[in-house]
């Protein structure tokens, strides 16, 4: 990295593909850089992270689809390889279990490309009531193949995303999603990396932020 080769008090990392990271990770901690990754990290490696309640955003949102009456609950990853996802995923799986539902494997969607022409089948089938996306990218998306395919939000199929993006609400069917702070998580990240930097902070430190949900147009209870 030519970051390594310039006189830097400290890191923020926000990595596209944290296991790939650990070479240069590894880079970083033998020139004894502080850092800190926002958002995700690699499994298994001890790192300064800070992220949000990923596992609880996305059972409050499992959860709220069950009080709804929805059983037939899928799931649509993004980028299943991130930490986040993995996190989320383990969330909806949790929400489920709990409420003795069954997961359907064939409603897991965790490849980057996403059979939209499967998935409206099984709505139309009746196979699938309700969908949590890992992220409002995906959400928006499934909300645009299906529209153009004839299925009605929410009647036919409730849809529930996270982040909540600043064009989820101006979405075509405003989308239902989990809020994550993200000018909490940069600030909170700032000030980690400061403490570190200035020898205020021991050990390797994982900052969980609070996610709350925000219900719009595209849930509908059965």
């Amino acid at each position: 990295m030519r970051l390594l080769q310039s006189d830097i008090r400290g890191i923020l990392i926000y990595s596209s593909d944290p296991v790939a990271a650990k070479s240069y990770l590894n880079d970083i901690r033998k020139k004894s850089i502080p850092f800190v990754m926002l958002d995700r990290s690699p499994a298994g490696y001890p790192v300064n992270v800070v992220t949000c309640n990923n596992h609880d955003g996305a059972y409050e949102a499992v959860e709220y689809l069950i009080r709804n009456g929805h059983q037939h609950i899928g799931f649509a990853a993004y980028d299943f390889h991130l930490s986040p996802e993995v996190d989320r995923y383990n969330g909806y799986s949790n929400a489920m279990t709990n409420a003795s539902l069954p997961i359907n494997k064939k409603l897991l969607y965790l490849d980057k490309e996403l059979d939209y022409d499967v998935l409206s089948g099984q709505i139309q089938a009746g196979e699938i009531t309700a969908l949590f996306c890992t992220n409002d990218k995906r959400a928006l998306e499934v909300l645009e193949q299906l529209t153009s395919r004839g299925i009605r939000i929410p009647d036919q199929i409730s849809l529930m995303g996270f982040d909540d993006f600043e064009s989820s609400k101006f979405a075509k069917v405003a989308l239902s999603t989990v809020k994550q702070h993200f000018d909490v998580l940069g600030y909170e990240s700032a000030k980690l990396l400061l403490e570190i930097s200035e020898g205020n902070s021991y050990g390797n430190k994982k900052v969980m932020l609070p996610t709350n949900l925000v219900i719009r147009d595209t849930v509908k209870p059965i």
